[in-house]
């Protein structure tokens, strides 16, 4: 039996981290399987060059959504955490902040691509998607008191009703109407059919007009600091196929764009259980941290995590020739290229789940700067790299480039980690 640490038995961390990755798991694992399918199906259906359009868009509009959401979601849920009995102060502290910074993501991606691309096409479509993104940014955003409590279920009921809707209707509609604007819309819909209902939900249970009352426009400096310590993290972690995406669409054109995101999207999908283990074990982290701060317990922890990266990548050897086949066969010759880039980015994947726990050990200790700095070196190096690459390699040089610098980072921040935890004794 493992022994009580601080005052908080081990297994208590781990039942509850393990019960909200269960819920987590399964709400997003009936989100993937329609996710797949229409992986299947939208590639084949509006081709290479309109693929490459609608990933520009999304990149985009990612980069500058990554600052406006996911700081300062995590900034509730830390204010919230530390402050059980009034979380309603988190959110009106935050809000003002957050409503700019939606406002300002939707303005600069339409700019840039009407003053860069020159593109009506893509400014359109950008328009319609920033109005998506900023809506299923406020409905994270409230759902972060789901998080707060540790309460799943209900957020995990209203993703699975939203995003049922958006992707039985794509499979009904796509054949008719093959347009990256038709997905768009569909996004939009049920983003704010998954917003209502969360406000539903939770209509007596946070106080919305006092949140609304006391929302602060002021920007506040310290608040400012906060998130953007948490949105760069989250930034310079998800950058680094993000840039590859909009490199591309200067160095080359569309149809390329197109070919390399379908094994890079198809690889942000695998990178939503990272995402499900950082939402569940993250609140709890911040409230049991002194009991994590123990050598012996960081060892265990470091040694699971090597096991499970070794695992990982025989297991992605053995079926590399299989995941070729099967993609040639179905996607055809348009897409020749892609298998070889999945396999490495897979590699990368292994690689992101190792460095994913440590990360999330230093946040907990306040310790983003490092995390940070990390991840700023990594990024400097792959742009480095992918401008020299690019002529002799094309793209596939750019997903080598990935798998380099996360097995550089992976290693540096469990170093970093391993270090605290020894100083702290």
């Amino acid at each position: 039996m493992l022994q009580n640490l601080c005052g908080v038995d081990q297994m208590s961390i781990l039942r509850k981290g393990l019960k909200n990755t269960l819920i987590l798991t399964i709400s997003t694992g009936a989100n993937q399987v329609l996710a797949f399918i229409s992986f299947l199906i939208i590639p084949k259906e509006i081709g290479p060059n309109n693929y490459g359009l609608l990933s520009i868009a999304f990149t985009l509009l990612s980069f500058f959504d990554i600052l406006a959401s996911s700081g300062l979601n995590k900034v509730v849920i830390r204010r919230g955490c530390e402050n059980l009995n009034n979380i309603e102060e988190a959110f009106y502290d935050t809000l003002g902040l957050k409503s700019i910074l939606l406002v300002l993501t939707i303005v600069v991606s339409s700019l840039i691509s009407i003053l860069y691309y020159k593109d009506s096409n893509l400014f359109f479509l950008i328009l319609i998607m920033g109005v998506e993104f900023s809506v299923t940014a406020i409905f994270r955003y409230i759902g972060s008191y789901y998080i707060i409590k540790e309460d799943f279920i209900p957020i995990s009921i209203i993703s699975i009703i939203s995003k049922f809707i958006y992707y039985i209707s794509l499979i009904v509609l796509i054949r008719q109407y093959p347009s990256p604007y038709l997905i768009a819309i569909l996004l939009l819909f049920t983003s704010l059919l998954g917003l209502i209902f969360t406000i539903l939900h939770l209509f007596n249970k946070l106080d919305f007009v006092l949140i609304l009352k006391k929302t602060n426009l002021i920007l506040n400096k310290h608040l400012i600091l906060e998130s953007l310590s948490f949105s760069g993290i989250v930034f310079m972690s998800s950058i680094h196929t993000k840039i590859d995406i909009l490199m591309l669409s200067i160095f080359a054109n569309n149809s390329i764009v197109g070919i390399y995101s379908l094994p890079q999207k198809l690889i942000e999908q695998l990178l939503v259980v990272s995402g499900i283990l950082s939402i569940s074990f993250f609140p709890i982290l911040l409230k049991n941290k002194e009991t994590l701060n123990r050598k012996s317990v960081f060892k265990k922890f470091f040694t699971f995590s090597i096991i499970g990266l070794v695992s990982y990548v025989a297991i992605v050897n053995l079926m590399s020739n299989s995941i070729k086949e099967i993609f040639l066969n179905h996607y055809g010759t348009d897409y020749k290229e892609s298998p070889i880039i999945l396999i490495i980015l897979m590699y990368y994947l292994g690689f992101s789940f190792f460095l994913m726990p440590f990360s999330l050990f230093l946040q907990s200790n306040r310790k983003e700067n490092v995390i940070l700095s990390v991840y700023i070196i990594m990024v400097v190096v792959k742009v480095i790299l992918n401008i020299i690459l690019f002529p002799y390699y094309s793209m596939l040089g750019f997903a080598v480039t990935t798998l380099i610098i996360f097995i550089f980072g992976s290693f540096s921040l469990s170093l970093y980690s391993y270090r605290y935890v020894k100083s702290s004794q």
